[in-house]
């Protein structure tokens, strides 16, 4: 069966994640993350049409919960709630 567009950019996003930690030895921060969510989220704006929500944590900057509207723009915030819940 066909791969919903959300899981495909999630599945996109953890081949990049992936590829980061093997070059640097490390896991992702979290922004980066959110940043190719949020790029992704951009370069699609017109054929996806869900919100997405990305958080963790990491050495950098300790817990981080990233919203990303319709549309690919990025937002730090304290809390969230929405988005969508692809598997990564």
């Amino acid at each position: 069966p066909p791969r919903a567009p959300l899981q495909a950019v999630a599945d996109i996003v953890h081949y990049h994640a992936q590829f980061y930690a093997a070059q640097h030895d490390a896991r992702p921060p979290v922004h980066t993350i959110a940043s190719l969510f949020q790029s992704l989220c951009y370069e699609n704006k017109d054929r996806l049409s869900a919100g997405i929500i990305v958080a963790g944590w990491d050495d950098e900057q300790g817990g981080q919960v990233y919203n990303i509207p319709l549309g690919g723009g990025i937002f730090r915030q304290p809390w969230s709630i929405g988005g969508e819940s692809p598997s990564l």
